[in-house]
């Protein structure tokens, strides 16, 4: 029974950094793709991701405690 905790405890972790890596991955084209978007669309994205970062470490601290 131990090693199922362990086991859902490592596919939560792994679940949670694949998450955080698809949020930078997401920043990081965006600014790469600067150029190519209007101003507004820039900003509303980059404040959607900004949120979704905001969101995840909010779900991040609940679990922890």
């Amino acid at each position: 029974m131990a090693s199922r905790g362990k086991t859902e405890t490592s596919k939560l972790k792994q679940n949670l950094e694949e998450q955080l890596d698809r949020l930078m991955q997401q920043l990081q084209d965006l600014e790469e793709c600067r150029e190519e978007l209007d101003a507004d669309e820039y900003e509303e994205t980059k404040k959607e991701t900004l949120e979704q970062l905001s969101e995840f470490n909010d779900s991040l601290k609940k679990i922890m405690s």
